[in-house]
């Protein structure tokens, strides 16, 4: 009995297990969420997102994980049970929201089924739990519009977006039948069920958009980065004004949203720049090293631009843009330490004339999905001021020397570009010496002056304060502090002497001695290149200055055979005190290019290279005389040889140069030959015999030049008499790229001579052609054109109407037809002669009248008459040679009778000839008597009185 409870428990206990596994998947329903979260009135053929939430009996969450540990399968179907199955997808990891995305049409209805499922093993019946939402089909269709719609960057929800940034929807909505409608409330805002952001109406529209029937406006996105929101676009319209059964509609997608680029720059000197507090400071070339490191996202490019600010328009222009390196190649795996870019950026040569001196470097870090700017300023240093003189002094002359240099590269500022000035001032603050830099002396890029020092003068530190201001009104200064001491010392003497030297000859400067007030006895001494051509104007070996003289004045001369660069001292000491100094000399000559020794060249890359026919290139060609100060002027002469002679000029050819006008500027004008090469020659320059050479070349990038013309019609001369001459024109057109010097005619057919005629690439003119004697009636003539390098040639077609001179062959005419008529004694033969003969005038008519149809047509027909009758006459002749030869019938056979015979019908044959030429005498007699003209009748000027 105990056995048999003991097997009951435990049978009531297995099962109570059981039951209670089984409810456990029981205890979850899933839940269809409203609005916000989910639209109801939805478009036909458009997407929607429909969501629920599946929790236990406690309202917990029940996410993916816990689903697939339990085995249990989320579906939706639409329509209803009568769809097709589709598994739901998770709107978040953690969380039991799911989503199921699908486009809803008519033909399926407004009803989709959530199912939770699970096969209860063990049992008849599996584990199911549902919900369900109806949804309505409403008459608008609101969607997004396309690329292919307008010409606008278009927000596409599929893509990952920069968390809050802004942008701009088009949206297009239209009814069932797809017509736009109008006036309709259109919204659009994003949810991820945690959050839902409020809508935001899209409601620009209008002529002002371009595309007066799309709906658009700007919108946020979502600020939370990371993270996939639901964005569901609606359009609705009040019932009460419209015809609409149910006026609403929307689409429903998902985007995602992704985390601002952000990052730190960091720019360091290299050479030529400087850090500083809020920035860098640069010279002209300096070079920066720049770094950026990219945070809290990843980034694709990161670009480094240089940007300065106009002085007139305060307007940020950009000088030069570079890609920084990156030196993590995007690697993820980095990502929480972030990227690092680096790139070295040279600063360019910047005008400050139209720019402000202070720069900024904008680094721009983009991807995909935005961009991040950080910017650093860049105060650029355009030239500098290096002090180069002494840093102690004594009693009698200090020099004040510096040097102005342009950045890094350390090039002269020319004297033409800076204006400033410098003072002097002792340790009491009081001014010694104040000066423009205007007069100072310049040479060899030092500016230099001597300031007094006398004896007496206040031991301690004395201040240079350089002021200086260039070209673009950029300000530089520099102090300068030296010390002054003048205790035991005995004289002073000039300190240095620095000046340029660009003539031969004798060249004289003043030492200034300042005695201290004790007798001296000074030896000198010279050292260097200047030992040679250097004298004092003392006798002996010593310079004696007297204890009353406060100071002597001596003449330097250099004795110079030879302009060049010249450096030396000279030690003074007295023999009485044993006191010294030494007077620093450097002598400087002109910086040239190429020189000899009168001419010293001072010019730029003289060579060049020309890419287009139109170009030409200038070049200024400093040219300085470096003969005799005092003597007579020379002539200078310039010319090209080689190659570049053909494409190049100088100017002036020849000047006259001596001491007083000793700087010429020649000017080297180069222009683009007709086709590529390279073309070299040498600039002469000849002086007194002795020439310089300076090479040139000349490299030209010239496509090669099409040479070419066309004749624009054909030559028609018209009707023309055998042998006449005839002038004529043709058209023609330069179709080549390269002009056209000279236009020549020759034939082959025709004696020809043209006009010269020449022609700019693209131009057209008349070319005149003389014909003499023409003989033919067609034919050819060719013409040539000539131009720099070559020549080509066109033929041209000649037609011409060409008669013969009927005039003279109306002669012939006649002249035949008389002859004709005295070979035959038939009658009717002679009347068609005589005919013929009154119509030759005729001929003779129509050719004088110009008709020359009319008197060929003439001329041959009658032509043709006399060869009928010639042949007759021939015939007759014939028959009668026959029988003039014993012809057997009819006539006599006396030789005496035939004679007297033949001369009776020749008596017979002129008889009708005579009355009928009697007959015509007569009429005209009478008809000329019976209308005698008077004066005034048409006919009195022909037949007179």
């Amino acid at each position: 009995m105990q056995r048999n409870r003991l097997k009951s428990f435990s049978t009531i206990f297995i099962l109570t297990l059981f039951l209670t596994f089984s409810a456990s998947a029981l205890d979850w329903s899933p839940e269809v969420l409203e609005e916000p979260y989910n639209q109801i009135q939805v478009s036909e053929d458009l997407p929607t997102l429909q969501v629920i939430n599946l929790t236990d009996s406690e309202g917990n969450y029940i996410n993916q994980t816990e689903l697939e540990e339990d085995e249990a399968v989320l579906d939706y179907y639409y329509n209803a049970s009568h769809g097709e199955q589709e598994s739901m997808e998770s709107l978040f990891s953690d969380k039991g929201y799911y989503f199921a995305q699908f486009d809803v049409n008519s033909t399926k209805g407004g009803e989709v089924l959530f199912e939770l499922f699970r096969e209860n093993e063990g049992s008849e019946e599996d584990e199911v739990e549902n919900d369900t939402q109806i949804m309505e089909l409403g008459d608008f269709n609101v969607e997004l519009v396309n690329n292919s719609e307008v010409d606008e960057e278009i927000f596409d929800p599929s893509l990952p977006y920069v968390a809050g940034e802004s942008d701009t929807a088009w949206v297009n909505v239209t009814d069932r039948d797809g017509n736009k409608v109008e006036d309709v409330d259109v919204e659009l805002y994003f949810t991820n069920i945690t959050d839902t952001y409020e809508a935001e109406s899209i409601d620009g529209t209008g002529p002002t958009s371009g595309f007066e029937d799309i709906y658009h406006d700007g919108f946020t996105l979502p600020s939370q980065p990371d993270s996939s929101y639901i964005m569901h676009l609606t359009a609705s319209k009040d019932d009460e004004e419209t015809s609409y059964d149910n006026p609403y509609g929307s689409t429903s997608l998902m985007t995602e949203t992704y985390p601002r680029i952000q990052g730190d720059s960091e720019v360091t000197n290299k050479t030529g720049c400087e850090d500083l507090e809020e920035g860098v400071e640069c010279e002209r070339y300096g070079n920066v090293n720049t770094t950026f490191n990219v945070t809290e996202s990843l980034a694709e490019n990161v670009n480094l631009t240089l940007l300065a600010e106009t002085r007139e328009a305060g307007e940020h222009e950009e000088l030069k843009q570079i890609s920084m390196n990156d030196t993590t190649n995007g690697s993820e795996e980095e990502y929480d330490e972030g990227l690092n870019f680096e790139k070295q950026m040279e600063i360019p040569n910047v005008n400050t004339s139209k720019y402000h001196n202070e720069l900024t470097l904008r680094f721009n870090a983009t991807d995909i999905l935005g961009y991040y700017t950080e910017e650093t300023v860049v105060d650029y240093q355009d030239n500098f001021v290096n002090y180069l003189g002494a840093s102690t002094a004594s009693a009698g002359a200090y020099e004040v020397r510096f040097e102005v240099l342009t950045g890094v590269e350390e090039d002269p500022v020319p004297p033409s570009n800076l204006n400033g000035t410098v003072n002097v001032t002792n340790p009491s603050d009081e001014t010694v010496d104040y000066f423009n830099l205007s007069d100072m002396d310049y040479g060899s890029s030092l500016y230099s002056k001597d300031v007094s020092l006398p004896f007496g003068s206040e031991d301690g530190e004395y201040e240079v304060d350089i002021d200086l201001e260039d070209e673009y009104s950029q300000e530089y200064s520099l102090t300068h502090v030296f010390d002054f001491e003048s205790e035991d010392q005995a004289f002073s003497v000039n300190n240095s002497l620095r000046t340029d030297i660009n003539k031969t000859g004798n060249h004289t400067y003043s030492l200034l001695f300042d005695n201290s007030g004790i007798d001296l006895d000074i030896v000198a001494e010279k050292h260097g290149d200047i030992e040679n051509f250097t004298e004092l104007d003392y006798s002996g070996e010593n310079i004696s200055i007297d204890s009353q003289e406060n100071n002597r004045s001596l003449d330097l001369t250099f004795d110079i055979d030879y302009v060049d660069n010249y450096e030396g001292e000279i030690y003074f000491e007295d023999i009485n005190t044993g006191y010294n100094e030494t007077m620093d000399i450097d002598i400087e000559a002109p910086i040239c290019t190429d020189r000899n020794e009168y001419l010293c060249i001072s010019s730029g890359n003289l060579n060049t290279t020309l890419e287009d026919l139109d170009d030409n290139e200038t070049n200024a060609i400093d040219v300085k005389y470096l003969g005799h100060k005092d003597g007579e002027g020379t002539e200078l002469d310039a010319g090209l040889s080689g190659e570049v002679d053909n494409y190049a000029t100088v100017d002036p050819v020849n000047v006259e140069m001596n001491s007083t006008h000793d700087f010429e500027v020649l000017t080297l004008n180069y222009t683009a030959p007709s086709s590529p090469g390279n073309f070299t020659g040498s600039l002469d320059l000849d002086m007194n015999g002795t020439t310089l050479n300076i090479p040139l070349n000349l490299e030209s990038e010239v496509e090669p030049q099409d040479k070419g013309f066309e004749v624009l019609d054909d030559i028609e001369l018209g009707e023309l008499i055998e042998g006449d001459n005839a002038d004529s024109e043709v058209e023609v057109e330069n179709t080549g790229d390269i002009p056209i010097d000279s236009l020549t005619v020759t034939s082959d057919d025709y004696n020809v001579e043209g006009d010269s005629l020449s022609l700019e690439p693209g131009a057209t003119g008349d070319l005149s052609i003389g014909f003499t004697n023409i003989e033919t009636d067609s034919g050819t003539v060719s013409i040539e054109a000539s131009g720099e390098d070559d020549t080509t040639t066109q033929s041209v077609d000649v037609d011409a109407d060409l008669y013969q001179n009927y005039a003279d062959l109306a002669d012939d005419l006649e002249q035949r037809a008389f002859d004709l008529d005295s070979r035959t004694s038939d009658a009717d033969l002679q009347d068609e002669i005589m005919d013929i003969q009154m119509e030759i005038p005729d001929v003779q008519t129509a050719f004088n009248e110009e008709d020359y149809d009319e008197a060929e047509t003439l001329y041959n027909s009658l032509e043709e008459s006399l060869d009928d009758i010639e042949n007759q006459v021939d015939q007759e002749e014939s028959q009668e040679a026959g029988d003039g030869n014993g012809g057997t019938t009819g006539g006599s056979t006396d030789p005496d009778s035939g004679e007297q015979q033949g001369e009776e019908q020749s008596m017979r044959a002129i008889i009708p000839i005579v009355i009928g030429l009697f007959v015509f005498l007569l009429v005209g007699f009478v008809a000329y008597t019976s209308i005698i003209p008077e004066k005034g009748d048409p006919l009195y000027s022909v037949l007179g009185k």
